[in-house]
């Protein structure tokens, strides 16, 4: 992440002097909307926060996902699979693969999205998705839909759902 100086000039009131660099800092803190895609296929976002502690749900292109992926444990890269092919997965497609705890596999490929772009705030690399099936919700992970882009120009796959 680059760093920008950017010198104002400013003439009014405190007041309005104010909610100018309010609403400059706040621009920092802005956080890429989930993809509206994912609502038309049923699956909702769980977490919907963009506090400073949620993580900011980021995006990877093809350069970027390619280092992410070929740094990271065997077993993990089948899971980031199995995004690839699918674009959200459920935890017991994870578990098919030997992940058998999906918090972990989110946390561990946050942090190495995060060093992979060399972010110092948390970020997500795929979010926390659910579904209601069969009168309960079925929770999923997802990734933004730049970074399905980038997964699957890398695996060879189409770039259709």
């Amino acid at each position: 992440m680059e760093n920008l100086t950017l010198t104002l000039s400013c003439s009014g009131s405190a007041d309005a002097i104010a909610r100018v660099l309010a609403a400059i800092a706040n621009l920092r803190e802005a956080a890429p909307a989930p993809s509206p895609t994912r609502e038309a296929q049923g699956f909702r976002l769980a977490v919907t926060e963009t506090g400073a502690n949620s993580g900011l749900v980021v995006t990877l292109d093809p350069d970027q996902f390619r280092e992410f992926v070929e740094g990271m444990d065997p077993l993990y890269q089948k899971g980031v699979r199995l995004f690839a092919d699918k674009g959200i997965v459920s935890y017991d497609e994870l578990g098919k693969v030997g992940i058998d705890n999906p918090g972990h596999f989110k946390s561990r490929t946050s942090v190495r999205a995060r060093n992979v772009l060399g972010m110092k705030r948390r970020v997500q690399f795929a979010p926390y998705y659910y579904r209601i099936e069969k009168g309960g919700k079925v929770w999923h992970l997802g990734v933004p839909e730049a970074t399905l882009a980038s997964m699957r120009e890398y695996y060879g796959l189409s770039p259709q759902n």
